[in-house]
């Protein structure tokens, strides 16, 4: 799960930011840290990575 959602993050990454960042409402919440982490070890830029819930309208973000 966490290699899939990794990749699916880095997909959509515009790298040409200063920050990078990501959302998708399958994201799975106790992993994005992990996820925004990674992206920010890889670049060397900040990151977040967020997981949307439409249904309750919130979201669930983690920024390294």
């Amino acid at each position: 799960m966490q290699e899939n959602m990794f990749k699916e993050a880095e997909a959509v990454l515009d790298l040409s930011k200063k920050m990078l960042v990501a959302s998708h409402g399958e994201f799975h919440e106790g992993i994005v840290g992990i996820i925004s982490g990674r992206i920010t070890e890889k670049y060397n830029k900040p990151s977040m990575i967020l997981k949307i819930n439409e249904e309750k309208q919130i979201g669930v973000a983690s920024l390294r």
